[in-house]
């Protein structure tokens, strides 16, 4: 009996680890060292001037730079952290059909948009920025995108924080001639602890051990 509960005990220990191993996190792939200066969304955010975050651009833009995931499949959670910028500026969401998460004329602060990511890899999201150009009286949109892994247009820049294993937040600067990365700022999150896919097996270790007591117990009493 005694060695049935040391492996059973073995057991669900090894299955647990290996679920551990699993959960889902965040890391900043590449990039250039850059300090936040002028930053005005300190409030929700905790970053202040003087913040170190790594700079993306259309100079070191590629598909291997940017926020990367790992422990797909897994639940993301986009969160609007603000924006201080007269253009129009987007949080996408690039998955599936380009879904704009976030629209800073119209979004709250605090607003989350949580969606399941398939596979390892860079995490599909982008920032885009709307601006009017004009030549004499003609006028026209011109949007811009700067692509978490990909293409980021001349001017714009994203910028990221690493709070920790499983969070990081996303700064976007527009190309409005500063670069204090407030144009946009989003907070992306991944589950720190997932259900462990062995508690079904756990459940069933205990009830083999009950069940080897009962018996135990009832040879005993005869």
């Amino acid at each position: 009996m005694k060695k049935l509960k040391i492996s059973v005990v073995i057991g669900i220990v090894a299955l647990l680890t290996t679920t551990a191993v699993q959960a889902a996190s965040l890391s900043v792939v590449g990039g250039n060292d850059g300090y936040l200066s002028g930053f005005d969304l300190t409030g929700t955010t905790n970053l202040s001037d003087g913040d170190k975050v790594k700079v993306f651009n259309n100079n070191n833009a590629n598909v291997s730079n940017g926020l990367h995931l790992s422990g797909a499949p897994t639940d993301v959670t986009f969160t609007f952290l603000g924006s201080e910028a007269a253009n129009k500026n987007h949080a996408i969401e690039l998955q599936g059909v380009g879904q704009k998460i976030f629209n800073n004329k119209t979004s709250n602060i605090f607003d989350t948009e949580t969606v399941t990511i398939d596979t390892d890899g860079m995490v599909p999201f982008s920032f885009s920025s709307t601006s009017k150009a004009c030549v004499w009286f003609i006028c026209w949109n011109v949007t811009d995108y700067a692509n978490n892994g990909g293409d980021i247009d001349k001017g714009l820049t994203i910028g990221l924080f690493q709070e920790s294993d499983t969070s990081v937040i996303a700064l976007f600067g527009d190309g409005s001639g500063d670069l204090d990365f407030d144009d946009m700022a989003m907070r992306i999150s991944v589950s720190a602890v997932p259900l462990p896919a062995a508690l079904p097996l756990y459940g069933a270790g205990l009830a083999i051990m009950v069940f080897f007591g009962w018996r135990r117990k009832k040879r005993l009493a005869v």
